[in-house]
């Protein structure tokens, strides 16, 4: 599991997958000839020439011997780690400022759809990141976890932050207002949400279903943004009067506050 991972994220840096199996096998042992590395790593002996070939290009070993003895000893971890790490940096400047210089300015932004968790955490925690003034928060006790540490240091920050929180009461990250119907918002919602908005001007929405399955868009659209914000707000200004009227609510609306809730009825148990 560890190795495909590893491979998984020498892959997602820019190596083959057999040119990230060679490389780990060679790290495990070495000097070793082409055969050698590709008998260790999986590698059909037909690509293993061209395949040390792109990584005497990347430069991440070294060559001792001539002919039939030319064997390979890997660069040492930590130099091929920073100098990995410059590269990427490199490429991603180059490609933040080549992408700035064709992007047509226009006056109405876009609405991106988000697939997969990890990528709406991600998104997530930059926009929690690059806050200037104010966060808004709805998230669940699930996902509480991958976001506060960028809470937390918002909150170093002196970001004003307000975050509705469903489900058992969490450690503090700004002000949070803990949503009593958590059960009853699951059933509603067929999942658990996750809502950011940060400064007023961009905001994440998403549902994770009971399958998995992950769904969310952002926009700096400021239709889109608002509707975000005054989701979270109108939440906020509901947990202000259960935290002082909580027992009336409940003898009026029931203790998941159904009826409440139900916006095609206007009942109440009194």
């Amino acid at each position: 599991m560890v190795v495909n991972t590893l491979i998984h994220n020498l892959m997602e840096a820019g190596f083959s997958e057999y040119e990230a199996r060679a490389y780990i096998a060679l790290t495990r042992e070495n000097p070793l000839t082409a055969y050698e590395i590709a008998r260790e790593a999986g590698i059909p002996t037909a690509k293993i020439y061209g395949v040390v070939s792109r990584l005497a290009h990347k430069g991440v070993f070294s060559v001792t011997g001539e002919g039939k003895g030319k064997r390979y000893i890997p660069m040492d971890t930590e130099d091929f780690v920073e100098g990995l790490r410059g590269r990427i940096h490199t490429t991603l400047t180059q490609i933040e400022g080549g992408l700035a210089g064709i992007t047509r300015k226009s006056g109405n932004s876009g609405i991106l759809n988000l697939l997969g968790y990890d990528y709406i955490i991600d998104k997530a925690q930059r926009l929690i990141t690059g806050s200037r003034r104010t966060l808004l928060v709805s998230v669940w006790q699930q996902d509480m976890e991958a976001l506060r540490p960028a809470l937390k240091k918002a909150e170093s920050r002196h970001i004003q932050t307000a975050i509705v929180h469903f489900g058992a009461p969490e450690a503090r990250a700004g002000l949070v207002f803990h949503h009593p119907t958590d059960s009853t918002a699951y059933g509603e919602n067929g999942g658990r949400g996750l809502v950011v908005v940060a400064d007023s001007l961009e905001a994440l929405t998403a549902t994770v279903t009971e399958d998995s399955t992950v769904e969310g868009a952002t926009s700096t659209n400021r239709g889109f943004v608002s509707l975000a914000e005054e989701y979270i707000k109108h939440d906020i200004y509901m947990m202000k009067l259960v935290r002082r009227f909580d027992r009336d609510f409940k003898r009026m609306f029931g203790q998941g506050y159904e009826k409440l809730r139900d916006v095609f009825s206007d009942e109440a148990r009194l």
